[in-house]
């Protein structure tokens, strides 16, 4: 966390925007609505809080995707990687506090970097239905239907223009009983649930934005 902090105090701050104004105790974030620039704790609290969000942990990845465009957005645009004072700055937050493969190439992974536009960097999240469902062993999980998921990923990674890459209409999400038992089967298994009653779905807040680093996206 401190590695964070101190990577986003050595840029310069990393531009976010918010639908609406938030505070949350648990996390520490106090800020207003629409376009800022958050740095240092602010910029720790900002990507921490799910207390308080409609969708929880997905709202929260969806902040976390957002930072990361807003950081890629700001090394491509600020003049972070040709500035030799501010690269070094960086480079030393990274060295102290991040572990890199041995024979990593820096100066490869800035020139990579550095030839990228906004919109060659794209964040999604994969389908998901009901953020409640109650598993035996492992208490609330996030239900996720192993052939959307691969429709998905095989969109994500089509040509442009393939029949791939336009995935079909996904069905409507398959739920279990809030507090009934839950049947868990592998991968590519059927789904059968034996619920104890009708099932009553937690609908989510509307599908996750695709936020690219070519452009700021408000989020939750």
């Amino acid at each position: 966390m401190a590695g964070f902090v101190e990577l986003t105090d050595a840029i310069g701050g990393v531009p976010v925007c918010l639908n609406e104004p938030v505070r949350d105790s648990y996390s520490g974030v106090n800020l207003p609505a629409g376009p800022q620039v958050v740095s240092g704790a602010g910029a720790l609290a900002f990507v921490r809080q799910r207390h308080g969000l409609a969708d929880g942990d997905l709202d929260r990845i969806a902040r976390q995707q957002a930072f990361a465009a807003g950081l890629a957005r700001r090394l491509m645009t600020a003049g972070t990687l040709t500035d030799p004072a501010a690269l070094q700055r960086l480079v030393g937050v990274v060295t102290r506090h991040v572990v890199l493969d041995d024979g990593w190439d820096l100066d490869q992974a800035v020139g990579q970097i550095g030839r990228l536009s906004g919109d060659d960097l794209t964040f999604r999240t994969i389908p998901t239905g009901r953020p409640d469902l109650r598993t035996p062993y492992d208490g609330i999980a996030v239900q996720v239907d192993p052939d959307e998921v691969r429709a998905f990923v095989q969109a994500a990674f089509a040509p442009p223009g393939s029949p791939a890459a336009t995935p079909a209409p996904s069905a409507a999400p398959r739920t279990n009983a809030p507090d009934g038992p839950v049947t868990v089967e592998p991968a590519g298994t059927p789904f059968s649930p034996t619920p104890t009653r009708t099932p009553t779905p937690t609908p989510a807040t509307g599908p996750p934005p695709v936020i690219s680093a070519g452009g700021q996206t408000c989020v939750n």
